[in-house]
């Protein structure tokens, strides 16, 4: 037995030596992936047969990982310095039309061939420094071509009368697709996000004195398509949400300016469904979408569902509901996306019991939808689930103050059952005191709206002496819960309400009862006070605590 001891005792030293040894050795390091654009797996560094990286590749890439120290005078003069100064030449350009307007200097034609003709300047002048390796000053100098050449073809569509509405529309497409090439072959997501600000505003520049809304979103869709997948192809994050919330924008900003028909609406609906559609499909993709994407494809659900209520009946709309809630929920079930699926099928089943259920019953299937939610999240430990179940509840438990029982049997008695009910099982899920204390008044207040009801047809008398009895029999019914179930907080809780009940009757029912009611109000709740206490001088529970105080004392 000692033999075999010492032989454990030995293999102990000898496991403690090599653990020791491989902290002392070289650790291995991960790849750094690199999170600019224009990286991927081909250009990480080489690996040893071992699978560690050389000590030269590392010292490469520890010095990728330090920050280089920021020059001021390139930020400014290469970056900000042309940016700025770009906005000023195009407010003079405007000045300068302004000018030669009013003193009658050029005429009309003279002045949109001057614009056309130093929007080619500007695109020649940066493709030059586009060639003398000057980036950022050549793309601002394509952005400025971009803004100078709209702006010549407003005028010249609106103020002069020179282009048809066609051709002036056809134009500014042209000068769009081509800001997004230059953007695609220089690679540059800020004059793409430019020239999709200019794109989406196009319309707006466009004089129509019949427009065509159903042109209009079909336009302003496919404009957004074309700048959805281009962001994705080139990983551009900024483009990507500014696409997303243009389109949203320019439909808003249509809706105010215009009166809009059914059909006009039918049409813009469509059109964010799309933009829905290819939030979806993307999400459903390998590769991982951008950051607040969660967040994105929720708000943009929302959206849909507001123009689609708007611009459909309620059969349309509640399939609508139905077929969406039942895709997410399916995919959540799947593991697609699980935590932001499964909120937006909560929150298509949320807007669906808002648009069938009577009035009276809404507040009851909330309560319910609320808590299934609740414990859907609870299971998957999804926690924006469980706050989307969470909001649904308390939404329908903010419907509290229309659902006065006025009769025993009704719509309102039901509400405060469910309401109960639910919060009883919240509690025994969580184990929340918040739960606890919020069934403790739910039941409080139903028990109280019940007696109300019951006495309703005695005097004010009988009906202030019938609440004090049952607020007295409720605080033993907590004292008694407490004592069987080991709840010490309920315990409390009974006490200290028996002496507010002790308190109203002092202060309320004194004044207004007779002396034959003030009798047996006192001894009434007297009684229950000295049964109360034998409470705490029976059971094992309560015994071993008084024990126990005893002993610290």
């Amino acid at each position: 037995m000692e033999k075999r001891i010492e032989e454990l005792e030995k293999r102990v030293d000898d496991l403690e030596r090599e653990i020791e040894a491989l902290k002392n050795a070289s650790t291995i390091r991960q790849p750094y992936k690199m999170s600019q654009r224009g990286t991927d797996d081909k250009g990480s560094a080489a690996l040893t047969d071992n699978g560690t990286k050389s000590g030269q590749d590392q010292r490469g890439a520890d010095e990728k990982l330090k920050k280089e120290p920021v020059d001021l005078e390139t930020l400014i003069g290469q970056i900000w310095l042309p940016r700025i100064f770009i906005i000023v030449l195009l407010i003079g350009c405007i000045f300068g039309f302004k000018v030669a307007s009013d003193n009658h200097l050029l005429s009309p034609a003279i002045r949109i061939i001057l614009g056309y003709a130093g929007s080619a300047l500007l695109f020649g002048f940066g493709y030059l420094q586009m060639k003398k390796d000057r980036k950022t000053l050549g793309l601002v100098l394509f952005g400025g071509m971009v803004s100078l050449f709209m702006l010549t073809t407003f005028a010249a569509n609106v103020l002069y009368h020179f282009e048809p509405t066609p051709v002036a529309f056809i134009l500014n497409v042209l000068i769009v697709s081509l800001g997004i090439i230059l953007s695609r072959i220089y690679r540059s997501e800020y004059l793409a996000l430019f020239v999709g600000i200019g794109g989406f505003l196009l319309p707006f520049l466009i004089e129509s004195d019949s427009p065509n809304m159903s042109f209009f979103a079909g336009y302003e869709t496919l404009l957004y398509i074309a700048l959805f997948f281009f962001a994705l192809q080139q990983r551009y994050g900024i483009l990507y949400y500014a696409s997303i919330l243009l389109l949203n924008m320019t439909f808003l900003v249509s809706a105010f300016l215009a009166d809009f028909d059914d059909q006009q609406l039918i049409s813009i609906a469509a059109g964010v469904l799309i933009q829905h559609v290819c939030l979806f499909g993307h999400s459903l993709l390998k590769r991982e979408p951008f950051v607040f994407f969660p967040a994105i494809i929720f708000t943009s659900f929302a959206f849909v569902s507001l123009w689609w209520v708007s611009a459909f009946e309620d059969l349309v709309f509640n399939t609508f509901l139905i077929v969406a809630g039942l895709i997410y929920s399916g995919f959540a079930a799947k593991g697609f996306q699980r935590p932001v699926f499964a909120s937006i099928a909560t929150f298509a089943c949320f807007l669906l019991i808002l648009n069938l259920t009577a009035y009276d019953l809404k507040g009851i299937f909330m309560l319910i939808e609320g808590l299934i939610a609740f414990f859907i999240g609870a299971h998957y430990r999804l926690k924006l689930q469980m706050i989307s179940g969470l909001i649904v509840y308390c939404l329908g438990a903010f419907m509290a103050p229309q659902y006065l029982i006025d009769k025993l049997i009704s719509e309102e008695s039901l509400y405060w059952l469910v309401v109960a009910a639910t919060l009883a099982l919240i509690y025994r899920l969580t184990k929340h005191m918040l739960a606890a204390i919020f069934l403790v008044f739910a039941l409080l207040s139903m028990i109280s709206q019940w007696d109300l009801v019951i006495m309703e047809g005695y005097t004010g008398n009988a009906t202030q002496m019938s609440l004090s009895l049952v607020w007295a029999a409720f605080a033993v019914f907590s004292v008694l819960y407490g004592k069987l179930f080991s709840q010490k907080a309920m315990r409390l809780f009974g006490i200290i309400f028996l002496f507010f009940v002790l308190l109203k009757i002092i202060v309320i029912d004194l004044p207004i009862v007779s002396l034959w009611l003030r009798a047996v109000l006192f001894m009434a709740v007297g009684a229950v006070g000295v049964i109360t206490s034998r409470f705490f001088y029976k059971g094992n529970t309560l015994a071993k605590e008084q024990s126990v105080g005893k002993d610290k004392s």
